[in-house]
């Protein structure tokens, strides 16, 4: 089976954050999230929170091509935003990426 074209991308990251400091971070990522959902080539950029695991943050994007989220990626190191979210991180965070094959 060969390659098969990707129409867009999705990323998941699953996030561990401190259940103190939950409603500060939420409302850090309120303040930021137009700026993600705006940049070009996001098609769609949501939060959840894990009702189960206390402190679990989802997040999941869908973006039009992999060098559009690296350059997003390279735009929030720049203007510190990676650093700004990674300082609420109990853990490492997980990320799956997967390519949508069906428009």
């Amino acid at each position: 089976m060969g390659t098969l074209a990707a129409f867009s991308i999705m990323i998941m990251w699953e996030l561990t954050i401190d259940p103190a400091t939950l409603n500060e971070f939420i409302g850090m990522l309120k303040d930021n999230i137009v700026e993600s959902r705006t940049y070009e080539g996001n098609l769609q950029f949501d939060v959840f929170v894990d009702p189960s695991r206390e402190g679990k943050v989802i997040f999941i994007e869908r973006w039009a091509s992999e060098e559009i989220r690296q350059g997003y990626m390279k735009w929030r190191a720049e203007d510190g935003g990676v650093d700004q979210i990674q300082a609420y991180f109990l853990e490492p965070p997980i990320l799956k990426s997967f390519n949508q094959v069906i428009e």
